[in-house]
């Protein structure tokens, strides 16, 4: 599948989600002096916050399964364990967007029709 985020059916009754709606995902919480934790790695840092889509059956014993580019930017490693929230519509809202193309002609048309699909979803 070709989706950030893929969740059980289970998972989602469970933490009363639908489709279309957000969800946060961060490594789990340890208690002081245990691991190091993931502040000195490389990567975002911050919030992972993914639109969900529809249920899958999960794989094996996976009731969240991410992207792999998705969880390496986040610091989030294989078979971690990790907390979910869900995240109101209005604080998962983008204020800013900025793309930045090197080398690439974009006309009045593309830029205006990019902002046009961007602004309906």
């Amino acid at each position: 599948s070709e989706e950030e985020l893929l969740l059980s059916a289970e998972l989602l009754e469970e933490l009363k989600l639908s489709a279309g709606s957000f969800l946060e995902i961060r490594p789990q919480r340890k208690p002081e002096g245990e691991g190091e934790g993931a502040s000195g790695a490389a990567g975002l840092g911050g919030n992972l916050i993914l639109q969900v889509g529809h249920a899958h059956p999960p794989k094996g014993s996976h009731a969240v399964s991410l992207l792999a580019a998705a969880a390496s930017l986040y610091n989030l490693a294989s078979r971690e364990a990790v907390e979910l929230a869900a995240v109101p519509p209005a604080a998962a809202a983008l204020e800013w967007v900025e793309m930045v193309f090197k080398d690439q002609y974009l006309s009045r048309g593309d830029i205006w029709y990019w902002m046009q699909q961007l602004m309906d979803e």
